[in-house]
């Protein structure tokens, strides 16, 4: 359990319960605010670059939002060449986006639409020619769904060109709808855990 400060453990064999205090890492108290060192922010602003600029957000007459950010071209940033090179990939080799199998009676988190097709595989000069990101906002400030059009090229074995369509769509719903799981420590034995640092290991 991780709660009110605190990690407690219980192995299923004792009736020991050990505590241990959590204490934020001492970048998350600079200022008393938390959040990423200054350092670490400059980097994002590197890689986000003016992508910020280039987002929109539009209101619907009910009170809700369509934000989007449409790029192509220059306004596509490197990294998001190197993940194209990744989902192109995955792309044809639908079996790496299975988080479950099926045989297992798992539902699989991501699974590709009709597998059996005969998908191209990229193998060199694969570029993201284009990305568009739009999602919903409530109004209650709720992501309610969000979409993906990515759209790659670049040429298989043979030299033959391609252009690959990527589309994700995810739906959210039942948000709050989880109560967390909470342990009460009244009457019970525990056992404080203190923890003096990576180099030093846990101490009981």
């Amino acid at each position: 359990f991780r709660q009110d400060a605190k990690v407690i453990l219980k192995s299923s064999d004792e009736d020991v319960y050990r505590v241990m205090e959590q204490k934020a890492p001492k970048w998350q108290q600079e200022d008393g605010k938390a959040g990423p060192p200054k350092a670490v922010e400059h980097v994002f602003d590197a890689l986000m670059g003016n992508l910020r600029e280039l987002a929109t957000v539009e209101s619907a007459a009910d009170g809700s939002e369509i934000a989007s950010l449409h790029l192509s071209g220059s306004q596509i940033p490197a990294i998001a060449n190197a993940l194209g090179t990744l989902a192109a990939s995955k792309a044809v080799d639908h079996s790496g986006w299975e988080h479950a199998s099926e045989a297992d009676g798992e539902t699989p988190l991501f699974t590709m639409a009709h597998q059996n097709a005969n998908m191209p595989k990229l193998t060199d000069k694969i570029k993201v020619e284009k990305i568009d990101l739009d999602a919903k906002i409530t109004p209650d400030k709720v992501l309610e769904w969000q979409t993906a059009d990515i759209r790659i090229s670049g040429t298989d074995d043979a030299g033959k060109e391609h252009e690959l369509a990527l589309l994700l769509r995810i739906d959210f719903s039942e948000f709050n709808a989880t109560t967390p799981e909470r342990i009460d420590l009244t009457g019970k034995k525990t056992k404080e855990i203190r923890h003096d640092g990576p180099k030093r290991g846990w101490n009981q």
